[in-house]
Parts: structure tokens; sequence; C-alpha cells
């Protein structure tokens, strides 16, 4: 039995399709029966698109996890709403909810046309299991909280990320504490800026002291700080993870 883990949205995406690259992320996880969204998205439009060129159902969707409440986690999520019949549970940290106003949104908040399509379930800090080999930890404080998805699979963790803001070592660590093993492999973003050499420097140092070679990179990283860290890490187990791409891992 396998985890599966594909791109949906993604600043990058597979050459030669029809599928939308643009800020923001948005990753697929199957498993164990149920099929988490791991993030929505900046546009709803591109979000349905990528979806119906996919070919994932909406209504296929069991549960959504949000990471934060930068738009680019969350403001494409009309695009999963709009093609459903029943509402569907949104989890993410309390300081992840806001409200639209005149002067913009406070955090996140559903489409009026379809405020009534999802659930809200607030997940705390700490660990909560959403299947048998699935779970997502909350990092943070009271004023900025994370999500990370991680998947218990058979060789180790794998942690999925897509920004990696409370650092990867600290999340690292929190994964190690609670699986007893630390990570095998990571997938989704880094905020590192435009370019900061230093900063993925130092990422790359850290992957190469714990041991953690399978890394996927999305377009949050950019192509220049993917690069760079193959500097460091070489270029086998260092990959480009745009939308249409996936990855699984036995369990």
């Amino acid at each position: 039995m396998n985890a599966k883990i594909t791109v949906i949205y993604d600043e990058g995406a597979l050459e030669g399709t029809s599928l939308i690259g643009a800020q923001g992320s948005s990753f697929l996880v199957e498993s164990d029966g149920e099929r988490i969204l791991f993030g929505a998205g900046h546009r709803p439009r591109y979000m349905e698109h990528n979806m119906y060129d996919l070919g994932v159902d909406p209504e296929s969707i069991t549960s959504v996890v949000v990471a934060d409440r930068h738009p680019d986690e969350w403001a494409g999520i009309g695009g999963l709403l709009k093609g459903r019949e029943t509402p569907v549970k949104i989890r993410a940290p309390t300081s992840v909810w806001g409200e639209k106003s005149f002067l913009g949104a406070s955090g996140m908040y559903l489409p009026k046309d379809y405020a009534g399509m999802g659930d809200r379930d607030d997940l705390m800090p700490g660990w909560t299991q959403l299947c048998e080999h699935v779970y997502v930890g909350v990092f943070g404080n009271d004023t900025f909280q994370e999500a990370v998805l991680v998947i218990r699979a058979a060789k180790g963790p794998v942690v999925i990320s897509s920004r990696c803001l409370s650092g990867m070592k600290s999340i690292f660590e929190a994964v190690e504490d609670r699986f007893n093993r630390m990570p095998v492999a990571y997938i989704g973003g880094l905020d590192i800026g435009k370019k900061n050499d230093a900063l993925c420097d130092t990422v790359a140092g850290y992957l190469k002291e714990v041991g953690c070679k399978d890394l996927r990179f999305n377009g949050c990283v950019k192509p220049i700080g993917i690069n760079r860290i193959r500097v460091t890490l070489g270029l086998e187990g260092v990959s480009n993870f745009y939308v249409g791409e996936s990855a699984e891992y036995s369990l």
C-alpha cells in the first residue's frame, strides 16, 4: 500500500501540458482511502482548471488542510467548492481564520457563494492524526501558526510543508520527537526570498547532516534556490516538484 502526493497548484507546471503554473500551492495526498487537499492555491479558476485537467473530482476530496493565513494557501478554495455538492471539512490552525473587509482580508474566509460548503475544524497546537498514516502538526504561537503534514511511511516520516516558516530544524526535531525518526523526505517550499545563498547553504547543510536525501521542492524555492541547494547536496535526490508531478511512498 502506498501514499501518493500530487501537485495540484504551484508556480511551476509540467511543460507540454495545459496545466497552469501560478503563485500558491496545493498538494493532493491520497492515503488510507482518504484524499486530503493540503492548500488550495491562490486563484479559484486556476485551481478549478488544474483539478479538471488532472482528473481530480472535487467531490472526492475528503478534507482540506490549510497551512497558514497567507492567501497563496487558501484564496483559491472557491475553485474546489464550486465543483462540490456536499460540504467538506476545512482544517486550519485557529490563527488562519479571518474575514473579508473593505481593507482586505484578515485571514481565510469562504467566498459568500460557497459559505455553506465548508465545515470549519480548528487545528490545535501539537499533532492531529488525520488517518492511519497521515498526521498534521501545528507550530507557532497565538499570533502566527503553521500546519505541516507528515506521512508515516515505511522508511520514515515524509514531511510536506508549504513554506517551512517555522524553520526546518524546528519542524524536523518535532517530527523526530513524535515519530522517533528524522524525516527521510521533504516535499514543498522554503521561504528563502528572491536570492538568499546563505540560507540555502544552511538548509542544505542541515539536510545533509540529518541524512534527509529525498527532496522535492516546489516553485516557492525558485530555480535559483533549488540550484543553490544542489551545490551542497548534488543533483541526485534534489528534484523539482511542479503541477502535474506525483510521488509515492510505501506505507
